[in-house]
């Protein structure tokens, strides 16, 4: 039998069930949470967030990993990968001082909050402290991971939201894109002039945005037994892959821009809900870093939800089930108004 594998396995079930419950409340910060909460609300996410780094800088979880490895012959290939993976986060865990982690998160918390309230005010100098801080802090966990993973600075923040993914590969793409773009816009907006102009979209109460938006994420195949839909300053996918908390931005008079985020963000939210659900408490199950937990969401609103089959089929669907029948909400009408620069 795999003991220490199992015991392995275990300690991170119970590290995954905290990090489900920083899931939640941040979510709670940018849907429900009232402003005079913050203060709190940081502090418990500082210590929840502490409470995690401390589990994974534990000399028994760093025991548990090797004499998991003695037991890898007996182990699959899933089982083995976990390791890895777990091995990778305690050497991340390690490198980063508890202080040093402490203060990033309450910044970074703290930063949030002030932003819906300088954003409301469009009061950027309320909001620039706190972002120094932010930056100051990240500054310092570059400089720390880049020494213990001997790379460069920009390159060890990178991987912790792509995981051994290298500047030079993204300066690639970025520089055919920054060649070919300019011109493919221009080409894009002189074309859109001699195009028949747009019937605008008459306002929409955001009820009833919910309501097709809602429709489309079941068509979308999103199981709204385990998630829901909320409205927040910015759209955003969170919560846990068993409790998908998605939102979006509501415009009484461009419905489909709030439609495009509750699409982008069920993207996000199905390549969750589809996790390996033997693995959901592990590591190895886990998102494979963010460029392709883009790629989910882009591909449904880019690709799908942006072309004029979906607009089609939109203009059906507001038909026949929300009995929009003007030619503001014709196909044609809509797949202008959502391919439009």
């Amino acid at each position: 039998m795999n003991n220490n594998y199992t015991k392995l396995e275990n300690e991170f079930a119970t590290i995954s069930h905290f990090n489900n419950i920083l899931g939640i409340l941040y979510w709670d910060i940018a849907v429900n949470m009232p402003m005079g909460s913050g203060e709190s609300r940081t502090n418990e996410i500082v210590t929840l967030t502490s409470l995690v780094h401390s589990l994974l800088k534990s000399p028994m979880l760093k025991e548990l990993v090797s004499k998991a490895k003695e037991e890898s012959k007996s182990l699959d290939d899933w089982q083995n990968a976990n390791i890895r993976e777990i091995e990778r986060q305690i050497i991340d865990a390690n490198c980063i001082d508890e202080q040093l982690q402490k203060k990033l998160v309450a910044a970074t918390t703290k930063a949030e909050l002030v932003w819906r309230e300088a954003r409301k005010n469009n009061d950027y100098n309320l909001f620039k402290p706190h972002l120094q801080k932010v930056l100051d802090y990240t500054r310092e966990v570059a400089k720390v991971r880049a020494d213990a993973f001997n790379c460069g600075l920009y390159d060890s923040l990178i991987d912790m939201f792509d995981p051994n993914r290298k500047s030079s590969e993204i300066k690639q793409v970025f520089s055919v894109l920054k060649k070919e773009l300019p011109q493919l816009i221009n080409k894009v907006l002189e074309k859109q002039k001699s195009e028949k102009e747009l019937v605008k979209n008459a306002e929409l109460a955001p009820e009833m945005q919910k309501r097709i938006g809602k429709r489309i994420m079941e068509i979308m195949q999103f199981d709204l037994t385990k998630g829901r839909l909320d409205e927040s300053t910015h759209p955003f996918c969170g919560g846990t892959p068993n409790d998908i908390r998605l939102t979006t931005r509501y415009y009484k008079d461009n419905f489909i821009r709030g439609l495009m985020g509750i699409i982008h963000e069920t993207g996000h939210a199905l390549y969750e809900q589809n996790l390996p659900e033997m693995y959901k408490g592990q590591p190895v199950g886990h998102p494979k870093g963010m460029a392709f937990h883009e790629s989910q969401s882009l591909f449904m609103e880019m690709q799908v939800g942006r072309s004029r089959e979906f607009t089609e089929f939109l203009a059906k669907l507001l038909r026949d089930e929300f009995a929009f029948k003007s030619e503001e909400y014709s196909a044609e009408n809509l797949y202008r108004k959502i391919t439009i620069i």
